[in-house]
Order: structure tokens, then C-alpha cells, then sequence
């Protein structure tokens, strides 16, 4: 399959349409005036949406510098473009390049020209699809038998994932569309869903990994039904034409299946990183074996020390013409056919003779009954030294350093030792390590945000191998301490907007600067008030959305924030008042004290989560995949006065944050209309502290 469209470029010089004195001056200067006019040719050979009707384009200088940049070709409609003679480079775009998505091409293409003074130059640049597609055909034996299919294709590179799904008589199905893959040069995997029409569920019995993808390039994964003990093999197709390469794919489903393969390591575990002294003679065997036989088996990796070796990045021990390059190189294997049922291989001598480093195999089998297993041989040779530094884990202020000792006892002096990079004197610490088995590890503080260091293992015989790192930034968001309002209906903010308000509606002010009940500057009031529904005062980092009639309304929580910070501190007063008004599903308290709220979420999310309340479309903070961290507190009875506080954000998970989502309430259960007319709370002097 192929779409293309060429985007003809047309370089003209507009020697006309300037008075003479303006055109020797032009040229005296060495530049002419330009004029581009793009327009889109399609030839499309298998049915797809048709690129958007936007180009953008970039208009690069031999040093490969934009000097003319475009995200709307309809900006140059009239207007000519002013170049010094010279060679370029023309980058042109339509779409967007989503990691996966229905029905989504991206374009791109790129064109040299040589621009001439005092004429014409003209560029065609044709821009070819750039992503992986991939469609699924389901046999009627499949539709026959299976009420249910979901087909999950993966892009393991960069997580874009769509879930193909087939439901007997439901209106959602999307077995049928274009999938599209953001192009990494790398694999995409499979993984199949069965669920027949008596409810027997056959989950990942198909599954495996569709090799070496390539942009322009459709795979068709075509799936049927066989019953026959033998069936199953895998058969591919491959049809190049001109236009888009075409790849079909064949799986014949087989319900009577053996064992899948197995993938184990002899004296050690796979999927754990081995830890191996340089030059060190440990044995590194991998037993594979398969009941139904052996289809196919990879061993495949991406690393340059061992492509230097003469190591391809992706082999099958069962067939490859390489076998005397990689038997050469310290990988050797038992011999294997098709068919066949084990194979024991062994990297012993590689790992052997390998540099200091880390090393990765990604191993595969596939089984005449088309059922693949996956498994990682991972290590890192170290320095053959007493003690050697492992990683880091660095935050802001802190950072935990992690290392082991190589010999058999613990040797004397273990500990570490770290500094700047910019300074020469180390700092050591011995004490108060945290020790598993040889491995050892320990929590260093008082370290400077945003500041290159680096760290070593030391024992009394010698220091170790030093690994550098950078600790992350200590940012606070704009106006924590609630000193600065605007705003038509006021809300918390300088010129830069981080905050808002349920205010923003302009019908219920319930949110206030207060100057009297602060710790210093000014405080923000949050009032519960009722106006046709009950509304919660609350201030939130995020921006309101729009009123859905007088059933609710739909806010933005959430602003770009990438720090990590330990705790969110502050000053709060809380009066509340006995819950007046309720709403489903918390009718049950009505007469009990009402509860104030503040919560910090963290999250890597890719844009701000839109909450609902007529919709009752709210967080889900217990389950969310990209919450990263989360902390609250809540309150029902008086404080008397401003008391401060301190919220420990519990972290989940190591990523790196993408969004912040910072929320005061003055009723917890607002958001379903519930809670106390004339419950109050005032909020100051917030700090993230790191």
C-alpha cells in the first residue's frame, strides 16, 4: 500500500510585483523574493483517510539551520519568501505522528533545491506514508466459533498499543480499521484474545512478535480456525509493488495445544541482571525446549560493542549463515533443526571476553503450533575490584547510591564516597548502609537540585568505578502562598495563569482573597454556598472549562510540572458545618460534620484530565496507570484557627512526573453536590518541600 502526494514547490521570482529601486537594492544585498505554491497529488492503492488538506514545512540552510518554518501552508498564499541564493533542504509534514491511532497516516518527505539569484527554482518533494499499518482479517471460522476477539498490537519502543476488537452484534467493533504505528525500527508484538460462544476463554494463546517493521509498510494479520493437531504453523507472504510494501501474515489457530516453549537459565535466573566481574569464567547456559517443536528461535539485541563482535542483532540459531562469525565471537549452540525439540546455548565465552558494560539478549521461540515465548538475558560486566558503584537513583536534594563488593567476605571499608563534579574533595560515608546479601546501598542528603555530582565505592583497598549524575529540579508552582489575585470572578494568579477557581462560572463567589485570616500576605477563603445546586469553594492548579446547564461542569486539572518533590506543606483553617445537602451515593451523610480537602497528584499524563460532574467523570486515583505520586488530607471538625500541615506524597512508581494536579475544597463530596451551606476554609503558604 501506498498514499503519496507531492507537494509541488514552486521557487519563483517576483522581479514584477516590486518598483525598480526595491529590486536593485534587493540584489545588490544578494537575495531574490520567492514565492512558493504547494499542492497535494493522491494516489491512493488501498482504501485509507486521505491526508489532512494542512502541510507544514521546514526550509533548512546547507548547515542544516531552519531559516523559513511553516505549520500552515495557507501562510504563504500571496506572500513571497525572501532566500539567499544557496543550497537547502525542504522537510514537509501532514498528520500527526501519534505513537498509535485509527485511521491516522503521517506524511513526510524531503527535497534538495539550489536557489539561484535572479531565477527560478523549483522543488517537487513527495511525501510517502511514514507510520506502520496494520489491519486484521478474522476467517468466518473465527467469527463462527468466537464471540469474542481482541487483537492487542504493541509497540514495545514507545508503548502505542491499539486493541482490535471483534464482539458478535456489538456497534463499537474495530476489527476493521487502519491501524498506525509511529515508525521506531523496531518490533511490533501480538497478542490474542479469544472467548468462544459457550464462554471457554483462550487468553494469549496466540501471541508473538512480528519482526524488523518497517515504515511503508501494511501488515496484514489474517486469522482462522483449525482443530487439527498439527496445525498451527506460522506461513507469510510477502508482495512488493511500487507503491506501499504489503506484508500478510497467515496464523492458523490450533485448540489443541501442547506445552508452550520453555527459556531457562542453567544455575541462574532469566530477567534478572546478572552482575559479572570482567574476564570472570561463570557459565551463562540457556535450555530451550518445545513440545510441539521448534517453528523458529531468536536471539536478538542492540547493543555496538557486540555488533563489533560480529554478532548480528538478530539471528535464528536454526537456520542463520552467520553460525561461524557468532560461534567465533563466544556464542555457541547444540544442534537444532526445525522441528526439533531443545537446544541448550551458551555465552559463556562471550561474556567472557566482553568490555566493561551492559548487555542485553532478548530471546524468543516459536512452536509448530504457533505459540511464542519470550525471555531477556541480562548482565553487566564490572571492574574486577573489591567493590564496584552500580547505579544511582537521584532526586532532588537527595539521592540513593547503590554499589556491591566482588570478593566472597565483605571487605573492609566498604562504603562510598561522592562529590560535584566541579569540586576535588570527596565526601565518605561508611555508615548506615543498607546491605542484601553483596549488595549494598545508601541514602546520601543535602545535595543541591539541578547539580551535576558523581560517586564511586570505596573500600580500604581501593575506590571502584565513578558514575556521574545530575540531581532533578526543586520548583515550586507559581503562587503557593495565595498572594496574588485577578481575574473577572477572582482567583489566585500573577499574569502567568497556574490556577483557577469555581468562580469561573460567575455566578456563585465562593472563592475570596482574604488580608485578615493569614499567616502573611493574603489567604484563600473557600465557602460551601447553594444557588440552584450546592457549590464547594475550591482552587485548583488547572482551568475551568464550561458550564453543563445547571447540572455541573467540566474543569481542566492539572499543569505541566517534571519535579518530584517529597511533600506539600501549608497553613489551613477549617470551620465546618453539618452536611445540609447531598446528592447519590452519599446521601447517608447528611447531618454529619462536613470534610474539607487538599490533595497533591502527580501523574504522566500527556495533557490536563477533564473532570466532569455532571457526568460524575472524576480521578480515579486508586487505579490510574500514570498517577506517579499522591498524597491528601482531610478534616470534619474545627481547627480554631490556622494550624499548618504537612502531606506526604506516597510515590508509586520511578517515572518522571508530566502534570501536577493541586485541589483545596472546603467539601470533599462537592463534586456530587454534597456537603454543608456555610462550611469555610482558608488555605496559605503552600511549599513543596524536597
Amino acid at each position: 500500500m501506498r498514499k503519496s502526494f507531492n507537494i509541488i514547490l514552486s521557487l519563483v521570482l517576483l522581479t514584477s510585483v516590486f518598483s525598480c529601486s526595491k529590486d536593485e537594492s534587493i540584489f545588490k544585498e544578494g537575495y531574490g523574493y520567492l514565492k512558493m505554491n504547494l499542492s497535494a497529488n493522491e494516489e491512493i492503492n488501498i482504501e485509507t483517510k486521505a491526508p489532512g488538506e494542512v502541510y507544514a514545512f521546514d526550509i533548512l540552510d546547507a548547515a542544516g539551520k531552519a531559516v523559513e518554518s511553516y505549520t500552515d501552508h495557507r501562510e504563504l498564499q500571496g506572500k513571497p519568501i525572501k532566500l539567499k541564493p544557496g543550497a537547502y533542504k525542504i522537510n514537509a509534514t501532514t498528520g500527526e505522528n501519534v505513537a498509535a491511532g485509527w485511521d491516522s497516516p503521517f506524511y513526510s518527505g524531503t527535497k534538495d533545491v539550489e536557489v539561484v539569484a535572479n531565477a527560478t527554482a523549483t522543488a517537487n518533494v513527495v511525501c510517502y506514508i511514514s507510520n506502520v499499518m496494520v489491519k486484521i482479517e478474522l476467517d468466518e471460522s473465527i467469527k463462527s466459533n468466537f464471540k469474542k476477539v481482541y487483537v492487542t498490537v504493541e509497540n514495545p519502543s514507545n508503548k502505542g498499543s491499539l486493541v482490535y476488537k471483534y464482539e458478535e452484534g456489538a456497534s463499537d467493533n474495530t476489527i476493521d480499521k487502519d491501524g498506525y504505528f509511529a515508525f521506531t525500527n523496531n518490533d511490533l508484538t501480538y497478542s490474542v484474545y479469544l472467548e468462544n460462544n459457550v464462554g471457554t476463554i483462550y487468553d494469549g494463546v496466540v501471541k508473538g512478535l512480528i519482526q524488523d517493521v518497517k515504515n511503508k509498510t501494511c501488515y496484514t494479520l489474517s486469522f482462522k480456525v483449525s482443530t487439527e493437531e498439527a496445525a498451527g504453523a506460522t506461513n507469510i507472504t510477502v508482495s512488493i509493488d511500487d507503491t506501499m510494501m504489503v506484508k500478510d501474515q497467515n496464523f492458523v489457530i490450533n485448540l489443541n495445544k501442547k506445552n508452550k516453549p520453555v527459556i531457562s537459565g542453567v544455575n541462574f535466573e532469566l530477567g534478572d541482571a546478572q552482575i559479572v566481574s570482567l574476564g570472570s569464567s561463570r557459565e551463562f547456559k540457556v535450555n530451550v525446549t518445545s513440545e510441539a517443536g521448534f517453528a523458529g528461535l531468536g536471539v536478538n539485541h542492540n547493543n555496538t560493542v557486540l555488533y563489533n563482535q560480529g554478532i548480528p542483532g538478530s539471528f535464528n540459531p536454526i537456520n542463520t549463515t552467520d553460525k561461524g562469525a557468532i560461534n567465533s565471537a563466544g556464542i555457541t549452540w547444540t544442534d537444532v533443526v526445525e522441528g526439533g525439540n531443545d537446544v541448550t546455548i551458551d555465552f559463556t565465552n562471550l561474556v567472557k571476553s566482553l568490555p566493561l558494560g551492559a548487555y542485553k539478549f532478548d530471546l524468543s521461540a516459536l512452536d509448530k503450533q504457533n505459540q511464542m515465548v519470550y525471555a531477556s538475558f541480562e548482565f553487566t560486566v564490572i571492574p574486577d575490584v573489591e567493590t564496584s558503584s552500580i547505579s544511582v537513583e537521584p532526586w532532588a536534594k537527595h539521592a540513593i547510591l547503590f554499589g556491591m563488593w566482588n570478593t566472597i567476605d565483605k571487605p573492609a571499608g566498604v562504603g562510598f564516597e561522592y562529590k560535584k563534579v566541579s569540586e576535588s574533595n570527596w565526601t565518605k560515608v561508611t555508615d548506615g548502609l543498607q546491605v542484601d546479601g553483596s549488595n549494598y546501598s545508601k541514602k546520601i542528603t543535602g545535595l543541591d537540585p539541578d547539580t551535576e555530582y558523581v560517586f564511586r565505592t570505596v573500600s580500604d583497598k581501593e575506590a571502584s568505578n565513578e558514575i556521574k549524575f545530575t540531581t532533578e529540579k526543586a520548583l515550586q508552582i507559581p503562587n503557593m502562598n495565595f498572594d496574588t489575585w485577578n481575574g473577572n470572578h477572582p482567583y489566585p494568579n500573577t499574569d502567568e495563569m497556574w490556577w483557577d477557581s469555581s468562580n469561573a462560572n460567575g455566578i456563585v463567589t465562593n472563592v475570596t482573597p482574604e488580608s485578615s485570616n493569614v499567616i502573611k500576605g493574603k489567604s484563600a477563603k473557600l465557602e460551601t454556598k447553594f444557588m440552584f445546586k450546592l457549590a464547594a469553594g475550591s482552587v485548583y492548579v488547572g482551568k475551568f472549562g464550561s458550564l453543563q446547564g445547571t447540572s455541573g461542569a467540566t474543569l481542566d486539572f492539572g499543569r505541566p510540572y517534571s519535579c518530584r518533590p517529597l511533600t506539600l506543606k501549608g497553613w489551613f483553617d477549617y470551620s465546618p458545618v453539618a452536611i445540609n445537602k447531598t446528592n447519590s451515593p452519599y446521601n447517608d451523610l447528611k447531618g454529619q460534620n462536613d470534610i474539607c480537602e487538599i490533595y497533591c497528584v502527580l501523574t504522566d499524563w500527556n495533557s490536563p484530565f477533564t473532570v466532569n460532574t455532571s457526568t460524575q467523570q472524576f480521578i480515579d486515583f486508586a487505579n490510574d496507570p500514570n498517577i506517579i505520586a499522591y498524597g491528601s488530607l482531610t478534616r470534619n471538625t474545627d481547627t480554631n484557627g490556622m494550624i499548618p500541615f504537612e502531606i506526604e506524597l506516597k510515590y508509586r512508581n520511578k517515572r518522571t512526573p508530566k502534570y501536577c494536579v493541586l485541589v483545596c475544597s472546603s467539601s470533599k463530596y462537592g463534586d456530587y453536590f454534597t456537603g454543608g451551606q456555610g462550611s469555610i476554609l482558608y488555605v496559605d503558604e503552600f511549599e513543596f518541600t524536597f
